[in-house]
C-alpha cells in the first residue's frame, strides 16, 4: 500500500519570527593594527595653499571693512576656478581659531584663479566678491595677498588678506611598496569609541610607551608637575582624548638618528651648517648669509674659519669611527663642518638614521652687524635641491646591495632611515606634499620665540644641547595650533621643547590623542630624571646631544 499522504500545512501556523535571536552584524575590531605607508602626495598636480589669520589682540582679521562695520556673523567662502571638482571652502568670520588654513589642487596653475564671496550667515546674497587672478600664483610660490573686495555697484567694501604657498610636484617621488626608496610606515592600534568596547593598548608604544595604559609616574622627579584633565581636553583637536583617533603604537623609525642642519646655497647645493650665517671676524664685522653665497664661495669662507679654529683647538676635531663613532660624536663632527649634504651622507655611516632640519631662508636675522647676501630662493627649488639629494643618496645605496630588509638593523647595503623638520611651516608642507617617502615633523617650543636680537645666545644654547636651530623661522605657534597644523597636513608627529614638556607631562597625552608622534628636544634631556619622566608619560623619542634614539619594534600584544 502506498504511504499516506502528509495533510497540508496552514501557513498561519508557521513560528514567528525571533527578531531579538538574530546575531548582530557588527564585526569585532581587528587583532592585527593597520600598518600605513608613507602619506598623500601631489603626484603630478599643484597645490594652493591658502592661510588666514585672526588675532583679537591687535584687532587683526582675515578681513578689513573699510566703515566701520561690526563683524558680527559673516562667512567666506573660497571657490577655486575653473571649478573641476574642487569642494569650495567656507571660513566663519569672526574666526574661533587664530588661523585657518585649506588647498586646492589643481593642473595647471596658470589658469587658475581664486574667488572669495562674502556672506552673511543666513543669507544667500554676496555682500562682495573678490578674486585672485592666476598670475599671483604663477608668479611667487609664497606670498602674502591682499584683495578688495567688492559689491553688486563696484564699490569698496573691504580688503581681504591671506598667505599664500603655491607646491609644485617634484620629479621622481613614489609612492612604491618595495620600491626603488623605502617608504616609511607606521602601525595603529584600531580606533575606539570612548566606553566602548575595544582592545587595550600595549604599555610599550612606538617609543617608550603609549599614554593609554602606563604605570603611574614617578613622584618626587624634579621639574615635572601634574596637570588637570582639561589642559589635555583643551589641546585635543578631536574633542576627547583618545575618542575614535588611532594611536601610533610602532613605527619604522627604528635607527638611532644623527641630527644636522641644512640649508642651500645660491648654486642650490645643500650644505649642512647650524649658523644662517659665516662670520668674516673682525675689523669688518661683516656677515654673509649662506643662502647668498656660491658653494664654492662658501667653502672657501668656511675652510679659512675651520683653520683658525683649529689652530686655536677648537676645531671639529678628527673624523669619528664608522664602527665605534657615536651619534652625538657625528653629530659634533657635522653640524658646523660646512660639508655639501651629499658628501655627508656618503661618510654617515648607514647605521645611523638621519634628521635633518630645514632651515628656512625667508627671514634674516636682525642684528647691529651688516648682513651681505640676502636674495631669497624660491621654496619650491630650495626643497627640491634638498630632495634630490636625499634620493640620489638611496639609489646610491640600492646599486649597492639594494633595500634592506630590517628597518631597525641596517646593513651597508640598506638604505637609510631619513626624517624631515623644521620650524617653518612653510617648509614642512612643501617637504610634506612634495614626496610620500620621508616622515615630516613640525619643530615648536609651544610659546613665543627666543629674541632674535640675541641670535647667538640662542643658538649657542640650542647647540651645546644638540637642539635644534633657533632661526628666523622659529614658529609662534602654540602647541596647540602646533598639533592642529600637523594633523591637518597629515605629517608623522611634533617635536616639542622638554622644557614644556616636563612642566605640563599632560600635553605628551594631547599630542598623542591625536595619533601624531612625540619628540622631546632641549637642554633638559640631559637630565635622567627628565627623561625617564617624560618616557613614563608616553613620549616615544627623546632627542640630546644631537641623537634621536627610537625604541626598536615591538611585538604587538593586545588584551581584549
Amino acid at each position: 500500500a502506498s504511504p499516506a499522504a502528509e495533510p497540508a500545512k496552514d501557513p498561519t501556523d508557521a513560528p514567528s519570527l525571533d527578531l531579538d535571536g538574530i546575531p548582530s552584524l557588527s564585526l569585532p575590531p581587528p587583532l592585527i593594527p593597520f600598518r600605513v605607508y608613507g602619506h598623500n602626495f601631489l603626484g603630478k598636480r599643484t597645490r594652493i595653499h591658502i592661510r588666514m589669520q585672526s588675532d583679537s589682540r591687535t584687532g587683526r582679521s582675515p578681513v578689513s571693512f573699510v566703515d566701520a562695520r561690526d563683524m558680527v556673523s559673516l562667512r567666506l567662502v573660497a571657490v577655486a576656478r575653473p571649478d573641476a571638482g574642487m569642494v569650495p571652502h567656507t571660513v566663519m568670520l569672526p574666526m574661533d581659531t587664530p588661523t585657518a588654513t585649506f588647498g586646492f589642487q589643481t593642473d595647471c596653475v596658470e589658469q587658475f584663479r581664486l574667488e572669495f564671496l562674502l556672506y552673511p550667515s543666513f543669507g544667500l546674497q554676496p555682500i562682495g566678491k573678490a578674486v585672485a587672478l592666476p598670475s599671483m600664483f604663477a608668479k611667487d610660490s609664497s606670498g602674502v595677498a591682499r584683495l578688495p573686495l567688492l559689491d553688486r555697484y563696484l564699490k569698496l567694501v573691504a580688503e581681504i588678506s591671506f598667505d599664500f604657498l603655491v607646491v609644485r610636484p617634484f620629479e621622481g617621488a613614489q609612492l612604491q611598496i618595495g620600491g626603488k626608496v623605502e617608504t616609511y610606515w607606521k602601525s595603529t592600534n584600531p580606533s575606539q569609541q570612548q566606553g566602548g568596547p575595544g582592545p587595550t593598548v600595549p604599555a610599550a608604544s612606538l617609543g617608550f610607551g603609549s599614554p593609554a595604559s602606563r604605570p603611574a609616574p614617578a613622584s618626587g622627579v624634579s621639574g615635572i608637575s601634574a596637570a588637570s584633565p582639561m589642559s589635555v581636553a583643551d589641546s585635543t583637536v578631536g574633542g576627547s582624548a583618545y575618542g575614535g583617533i588611532p594611536i601610533v603604537i610602532s613605527s619604522s623609525l627604528a635607527a638611532e638618528h644623527v641630527c644636522i642642519q641644512v640649508q642651500v646655497c645660491r648654486d642650490s647645493v645643500p650644505v649642512v651648517s647650524s649658523q644662517m650665517y659665516v662670520d668674516l671676524g673682525e675689523p669688518s664685522g661683516t656677515r654673509l648669509r649662506i643662502h647668498g653665497l656660491m658653494y664654492d664661495e662658501f667653502r672657501r669662507v668656511v675652510g679659512a674659519a675651520q683653520a683658525k679654529a683649529d689652530a686655536a683647538g677648537a676645531g671639529c676635531g678628527p673624523v669619528p669611527s664608522a664602527e665605534t663613532g657615536t651619534a652625538t660624536e657625528w653629530h659634533r663632527y657635522l653640524r658646523d663642518s660646512g660639508l655639501a649634504l651629499e658628501d655627508v651622507l656618503e661618510i654617515l655611516p648607514p647605521r645611523f638614521g638621519v634628521n635633518i632640519q630645514v632651515l628656512d631662508n625667508s627671514l634674516s636675522w636682525s642684528g647691529t652687524n651688516s648682513t651681505i647676501g640676502s636674495a631669497r630662493h624660491d621654496t619650491n627649488a630650495y626643497i627640491d635641491a634638498i630632495l634630490k639629494t636625499i634620493y640620489k643618496d638611496s639609489a646610491k645605496h640600492m646599486r649597492r646591495g639594494g633595500a634592506s630588509q630590517d628597518a631597525a638593523e641596517p646593513d651597508a647595503g640598506g638604505q637609510r632611515n631619513t626624517i624631515f623638520c623644521s620650524y617653518s611651516p612653510t617648509v614642512c608642507v612643501a617637504l610634506n606634499w612634495k614626496q610620500p617617502n620621508y616622515a615630516v615633523f613640525l619643530l615648536t617650543t609651544g610659546r613665543e620665540p627666543l629674541d632674535s636680537r640675541s641670535p647667538v645666545s640662542a643658538r649657542g644654547a640650542a647647540s651645546a644641547a644638540g637642539a635644534p636651530s633657533f632661526g628666523p623661522s622659529t614658529n609662534h605657534l602654540s602647541l596647540k595650533e602646533a598639533v592642529r597644523f600637523a594633523c591637518t597636513n597629515n605629517m608623522l608627529g611634533i617635536m616639542c621643547s622638554a622644557s614644556l614638556l616636563t612642566r605640563v607631562p599632560a600635553l605628551i597625552d594631547s599630542i598623542k590623542s591625536n595619533g601624531l608622534v612625540a619628540i622631546s628636544f632641549g637642554p633638559e634631556n640631559r637630565d635622567e630624571q627628565l627623561c625617564a619622566a617624560q618616557k613614563e608619560h608616553g613620549v616615544d623619542a627623546i632627542m640630546c646631544d644631537g641623537a634621536i634614539q627610537y625604541e626598536p619594534d615591538l611585538s604587538l600584544e593586545y588584551a581584549i
